[in-house]
């Protein structure tokens, strides 16, 4: 068994290139006079430039060749000087058939010098085709530049495919055969003869094969053809995945380098050069393979540098050069890092994920966490996001489940630029209608601080279950507004739980029921939930009835409700508010917590929440000559005529007063002054006179025995 097979030993000849020449005159067309018939035997056929097909020799002489058929003179005009050399399309095949013979135990095939062969070489078992190097060459001097020699060139004529690696798949031209699957190609030049070829690839494939050191030239149709259909009824078949291209070369009449079909994913194309070539340097319609281009260079090409094709492109190039800028094309989701392959030629329209000198452009950087059951997924983006909103930071999506309805947003936030004129980042939420919560002031803004804003409030706290012992909604919400927000944006209701804090956002004071000096500014600055509650324009909700305790029917589910919110129901535990934890839109069901009680057809309402008023301890002064009653912020009263009845505070919205709540009534002059409780007893009565001239009585709500007391 050989170490390995060399074409020579099956009779190929070396000797295109060497200068041999011939003439054959119309009155012996079956003679060629030579200028050398060294290497040549009987039995070889010969190429001749200018004559079509192979001629086979008959007999030798050393100035003279007989070849057989004889060439035909239509036009009585002789071929002088042309050149001519051996065909080695038959050793080369001999060779194939030897290994064939051996099972393929040795796979490496050697061809050392310049070879003519004037088939297509098929090749349809493993094998390691080895030169001895390849390099570019003019293919038309009468000698190779200095520069550089091609080691090992094959020579090909017009029109043809010039190396076939074939598939075992029926639908593969020339039927089922032993697959050419992990051929390797090494150290070699490939070209074809004539460059006014219009149509066959240097090498065609369709199994997964190996190239290294390669160069393809010349041909009409494509360098490197990758083509992998599977199941097609039309177009060949195989699958040349996983195929490695490295440090090759082209220049041909059509695409460099061109990868086609769903089998044709997962190739490597590295440190390899498309240059000159009449269509795409890098053609790519792999489809979701993901083919990875890396360290590869494109130049004078003449559609595109580089192109992808189909919406399911996934090819990655990585510092891929495109020399000049030519235009490039991309389909599908390509991605593209470091170099200039888009930069400056791309459209913006472009959907390639691009990192060009660590900048990311033209689409964010995404992830999306599926989870295996039909459900919802989540998605983050950095990054541009490409809708028409304005510039995106950073996104955090909730989708629906896989599949159509992937794209569909259920709740989004993202951070933000507004532009210079609303020049802050702002988070939103796509499920509340664009309701903006935060945002982070700019220099642009002139703001008078950094600080962040928070239009619907900071929460505190955590979630009830991790709070042991603590009923109901641990979490207090600290916000700030003209007055209570009664609704959100989107013109929901507005829930209260206990603790939660209202500032007013004027402080200065626009309200004449709190306003005392608009100079100095009211005394009332915030508002603090002492009873939880939903607020809302209308508190009616309709008729509902509860036979078992805990759940409420309603005759007409209203469209604004939501878990949290807090309701009561006529007659139901004396009109308690309760709280929503849940709702069925089809059964029009709703339940809730506390679970006491029944009650038949009843009107059902929010129950709104009651607030106690935060005010300065050391507030303005109330002077009055007349019967006054007091509002809560009211905290220092002073009498200045006799006969004057003060009243307590004791009215709506606020529901007051409130736990704690205290005031100080001041007679200034020769008389006593009498407070009245307005509907809350003082000490056990309805009202209190002051014992002497001058008194100064100060009072005190007591929330559990809902009566004034004086301190």
């Amino acid at each position: 068994m050989a170490n390995y097979y060399d074409v020579e030993s099956y009779g190929a000849v070396a000797d295109w290139g060497a200068g041999r020449t011939g003439t054959i005159l119309p009155s012996s067309p079956d003679v060629l006079r030579v200028n050398s018939a060294v290497q040549l035997s009987i039995g070889q056929k010969i190429a001749i430039a200018g004559i079509a097909g192979t001629r086979t020799i008959v007999d030798v002489t050393p100035n003279k060749v007989i070849i057989s058929p004889a060439v035909d003179f239509p036009d009585e005009t002789p071929v002088t000087d042309a050149a001519f050399y051996t065909d080695n399309y038959d050793a080369f095949v001999a060779a194939l058939a030897a290994m064939r013979a051996d099972q393929n135990a040795v796979r490496q095939l050697v061809a050392k010098g310049w070879f003519y062969i004037g088939q297509t070489l098929t090749i349809a078992q493993t094998v390691h085709l080895e030169g001895v190097g390849d390099a570019r060459a003019d293919l038309h001097a009468s000698k190779v530049g200095s520069r550089s020699n091609p080691g090992t060139w094959l020579l090909f004529p017009k029109n043809i495919d010039g190396i076939r690696l074939k598939s075992a798949f029926p639908a593969d031209p020339g039927g089922p055969a032993q697959s050419a699957e992990r051929t390797k190609l090494r150290n070699f030049s490939i070209s074809c003869l004539d460059r006014t070829t219009t149509s066959g690839h240097g090498i065609f494939s369709t199994v997964t094969f190996d190239a290294e050191c390669v160069t393809v030239e010349n041909f009409g149709g494509n360098g490197f053809h990758l083509f992998g259909w599977v199941g097609s009824p039309v177009n060949p078949t195989g699958t040349p995945m996983l195929s490695s291209l490295w440090n090759c070369f082209t220049l041909n009449n059509h695409h460099g380098f061109h990868l086609e079909g769903t089998q044709c994913g997962s190739c490597r194309v590295l440190l390899c050069n498309a240059q000159g070539n009449r269509a795409v340097g890098f053609y790519d319609q792999a489809g979701a393979g993901g083919t990875a281009y890396a360290f590869c260079h494109a130049n004078s090409n003449g559609v595109y540098n580089y192109q992808t094709v189909g919406a399911g492109c996934l090819a990655t190039f990585f510092h891929c050069y495109n020399e000049g800028q030519l235009n490039c094309s991309f389909e599908g989701m390509p991605t593209v890092i470091g170099s200039n392959l888009t930069k400056g030629a791309s459209p913006e329209t472009s959907p390639v994920f691009e990192i060009v000198h660590g900048e990311a452009s033209r689409r964010p950087f995404e992830y999306v966490n599926r989870r295996e059951s039909n459900d919802r997924s989540v998605r983050s983006r950095l990054g541009e996001k490409v809708n028409r909103k304005r510039m995106s930071f950073l996104s955090f999506e909730i989708l629906g489940p896989p599949g159509e309805h992937e794209k569909d947003y259920i709740e989004t936030s993202e951070l933000r630029y507004g532009g210079n004129a609303q020049p802050w980042l702002i988070w939103e939420n796509d499920n509340t209608g664009q309701r903006e919560y935060m945002r982070f002031p700019t220099i642009l803004g002139n703001v008078r601080s950094p600080a962040p804003w928070f239009s619907n409030g900071i929460y505190l706290g955590l979630a009830p279950a991790e709070i042991p012992g603590i009923g109901g909604n641990a979490q207090v919400r600290i916000t700030a507004s003209r007055g209570l927000p009664a609704v959100q944006r989107t013109n929901t209701p507005l829930t209260y739980e206990v603790g939660d804090t209202v500032w007013e956002a004027n402080p200065k004071g626009e309200n004449a029921a709190w306003e005392v000096d608009p100079k100095r500014g009211g005394k009332r600055f915030a508002r603090r939930c002492v009873a939880a509650g939903t607020l809302f324009t209308t508190a009616a909700l309709g008729q509902g009835q509860v036979d078992n305790p805990g759940t409420l029917i309603f005759v007409i589910l209203p469209n604004n409700l939501a878990v949290g919110q807090y309701i009561s129901v006529e007659r139901l535990d004396g009109g308690e508010r309760k709280k929503i934890t849940g709702i069925d839109k089809d059964e029009r069901k709703v339940t809730y917590t506390p679970r006491n009680g029944t009650v038949g057809a009843a009107d059902v309402s929010f129950a709104t929440p009651e607030f106690e008023t935060l005010y300065a301890a050391n507030g303005p002064s109330v002077t009055t000559a007349r019967d006054v009653t007091i509002t809560a912020d009211q905290r220092f009263v002073t009498v200045t005529a006799s006969g004057i009845v003060v009243k307590l505070p004791n009215s709506p919205p606020e529901k007051i007063p409130f736990d704690g709540e205290t005031h100080e009534i001041k007679g200034n002059g020769a008389f006593a002054v009498t407070i009245d409780g307005n509907k809350a007893n003082i000490d056990g009565a309805a009202d209190y006179t002051q014992p002497t001239n001058r008194s100064n009585t100060r009072v005190r709500f007591n929330g559990t025995s809902r009566e004034w007391e004086i301190r």
